[in-house]
């Protein structure tokens, strides 16, 4: 079962910004939640907009809104967070199947998530498409971690939502776009290490 979520984030500006997750995992009373570390961490790009403190909060595809408990974020400044929700809220949801290998050149995927002129509505957007190349990015501490490229270009808000193959199993969290055409997530197994 793929389940993915709509980060919100309400501001002191009483403005809601608005970024995409994916239901990771269950952890005893807690589920996990992960989404890019640019949605949810004013500073990681040091564009925060006046901004003073976030209120973060996740919407399920039911409708429901669920205060987020607990935020971590990826070491090595890797653009990942882990949010937690309660799980007694939902008792329905164990946890989300990922691929232990990585996916091929020309293998299909799909790219979900909420982008934010969706804001208002529980409608996510998929994008088709395939893997058009594999990268090794390292960061500035000589962390390396792996990048998948494809043309399953999502739109801004969908940042953190999940890239999938036809199984249905997660590959990826989408990260960045480039271009018109092409989107970049951070494979799951360098995250989920």
């Amino acid at each position: 079962m793929i389940i993915l979520v709509k980060i919100w984030m309400a501001v002191t500006l009483r403005k809601k910004i608005t970024g995409s997750g994916v239901l990771f995992a269950r952890s005893g009373d807690k589920i996990q939640i992960f989404t890019n570390r640019h949605v949810i961490d004013c500073s990681y790009t040091q564009n925060c907009y006046q901004r003073l403190s976030e209120d973060f909060n996740v919407r399920t595809y039911d409708g429901k809104f669920h205060k987020v408990s607990r935020v971590y974020v990826a070491p090595h400044h890797l653009d990942i967070a882990v949010l937690e929700i309660n799980a007694n809220e939902l008792e329905w949801y164990n946890q989300t199947f990922y691929r232990k290998n990585l996916p091929t050149i020309g293998e299909k995927v799909v790219a979900i998530g909420y982008p934010s002129f969706t804001q208002n509505v529980l409608e996510y957007s998929t994008k088709n498409g395939q893997i058009t190349s594999f990268r090794n990015l390292i960061m500035d501490d000589g962390f390396s971690f792996k990048a998948i490229d494809s043309d399953a270009y999502t739109y801004f808000g969908s940042s953190g939502g999940g890239l999938f193959d036809d199984n249905g199993l997660l590959v990826g969290i989408n990260t960045w776009i480039q271009g018109t055409q092409n989107s970049v997530a951070i494979d799951i197994n360098s995250i989920n290490n």
